[in-house]
């Protein structure tokens, strides 16, 4: 068995609805779009192991579909705050959150 965490992210982006060449509506920043991705985190049982030698042996990269019918995979969810760190924004955005001291998930000194 194997978790993944399943987050799903708020929208970056205002949306637009464009009709032929003009833009009938627009939306700013959406909540998400009911997409769950994949937040970065596996964690696997023991048994996994096995099963992953066998997909794949060491020094072989895995397929890239396939392995989810071989191996039992559940969303994991811890709710509320999740950040990506892809750009120097979101690096910036974090860095700001830590040392202001209001970093969601900060729970050690």
């Amino acid at each position: 068995m194997a978790t993944v965490t399943a987050m799903q992210p708020a929208g970056r982006f205002g949306a637009l609805a464009v009709e032929a060449d003009r833009v009938i509506d627009f939306r700013e920043k959406l909540q998400g779009d009911d997409a769950w991705i994949n937040g970065g985190l596996f964690v696997l049982s023991p048994r996994c192991s096995t099963t992953l030698r066998t997909i794949a042996p060491p020094g072989k990269a895995p397929p890239s579909h396939g392995s989810r019918a071989t191996i039992s995979c559940a969303p994991g969810s811890t709710g509320g705050f999740w950040q990506p760190m892809d750009t120097l924004c979101d690096k910036n955005h974090l860095e700001t959150l830590w040392s202001s001291g209001s970093a969601p998930r900060k729970t050690w000194e």
